[in-house]
């Protein structure tokens, strides 16, 4: 079968995700689940919202994650974002009881004391278990240490990624110094601007940076390899 982008963006989404979300409401009306969701803007500037549920699943025999996805269009407070996870569920008769546990990032519109969306499913779910991102924790805890340190460490890892990412051919020259020092080729990451522990991305060969920079220096004079 051969399809161009728009029409294989239409079955996906009308017929195999339809059929999907189907046979799992089905599932979830007779089981009990914990949910997990994270919000984002994509290029378009259009929100939206992101909902990973767990669940055991009787036919397998096993601990499954799904995942889905809805638009909040209205802006994203907690408020609309608690109307448009609980209007999913609705709108496929799934019943509230069944959810006992919520999970999402520490943001106050996700994890506030009050109006947030987890005290409305406080609210909802009476015995809910809630519980923040381990995750996304950790990466705060880091960032807060790290400002210990000298800022010339996060400058440093910056401009090495900016060295790399729009030239094709300083990133296949950095590989042959990968495979010289018989490390794995891996391509640079770049670093998140919330989360402070990508940075070891950037500096997982650092003897193959140290190897090319001072190649780069001492060949071409460039200020910024210097």
């Amino acid at each position: 079968m051969t399809l161009k982008r728009h029409k294989a963006r239409a079955i996906v989404s009308n017929v195999t995700g339809t059929s999907h979300k189907e046979v799992l409401a089905k599932k979830l009306k007779h089981a009990k689940f914990s949910i997990m969701t994270d919000e984002s803007t994509d290029i378009g500037t259009v929100k939206n919202s992101c909902v990973a549920i767990r669940f055991y699943d009787k036919d397998s025999g096993e601990s499954v994650y799904e995942d889905g996805d809805l638009n909040v269009e209205k802006a994203s407070t907690a408020e609309n974002l608690y109307n448009g996870i609980v209007k999913t569920f609705q709108q496929h008769n799934i019943p509230f009881a069944n959810i006992i546990g919520f999970g999402a990032d520490g943001c106050n519109i996700m994890m506030g004391v009050r109006n947030s969306v987890a005290s409305r499913f406080r609210d909802s779910c009476p015995g809910i278990f809630v519980m923040k991102c381990v995750c996304h924790s950790v990466h705060i805890c880091a960032s807060e240490a790290c400002k210990n340190l000298p800022r010339a460490c996060e400058d440093l890892v910056r401009n090495i990624y900016g060295f790399f990412k729009l030239s094709a051919k300083r990133q296949a020259e950095f590989k042959e110094f990968q495979v010289f020092l018989n490390l794995e080729p891996q391509k640079l990451l770049h670093p998140s601007q919330t989360r402070w522990l990508s940075m070891i991305a950037v500096l997982e060969n650092w003897d193959a940076l140290i190897l090319f920079f001072n190649q780069k220096w001492l060949s071409e004079r460039v200020l910024s390899a210097e």
